[in-house]
């Protein structure tokens, strides 16, 4: 199955924004209401920011990869990196609330440490009642009238 949306990124600070644009045309082409995709943003956000900060020693720079899959009402949005894993660390530069504030905002969360030695965080977010209606532009005939059915 080809995803809705792929990155490969440098997990640098600076991709993050690139990773909140692309969930912008992502949220716009699902017709996602705004603040949905303020949560999403959000969510997606700090699970890179994690990536950048937590998952490779001082110094160096590795992969991450965001890939966004919309099947039906929900949206699955995950976060993979290939660095040291999840786990506490005692010189943390954070408070330690991001996974927590992931799981506020999405509707699950799960994560994984893959085979090839990745750790994965996988949001889903449900979008029922949460897209936005595309306006119909004036003169076309709505769905009863098209099919010959009007009320």
């Amino acid at each position: 199955m080809t995803p809705d949306m792929e990155l490969a990124l440098t997990a640098r600070a600076e991709n993050i924004a690139v990773v909140r644009y692309a969930l912008g045309g992502l949220g716009e082409a699902f017709a996602v209401s705004e603040s949905k995709l303020s949560d999403i943003r959000l969510a997606v956000t700090e699970a890179c920011a994690n990536v950048v900060v937590h998952a490779y020693p001082d110094g160096h720079y590795g992969p991450m990869e965001v890939i966004a899959n919309k099947d039906e009402d929900t949206l699955t949005v995950l976060v993979r990196d290939w660095g040291r894993g999840i786990g506490p660390r005692p010189d943390s530069p954070g408070l330690g609330l991001g996974l927590s504030l992931i799981a506020a905002l999405a509707d699950s969360v799960q994560l994984a440490h893959g085979d090839i030695e990745h750790t994965e965080v996988r949001m889903t977010f449900s979008l029922a009642d949460s897209q936005t209606s595309i306006p119909t532009p004036p003169g076309t005939p709505s769905r009863a009238q098209a099919s010959g059915h009007e009320a």
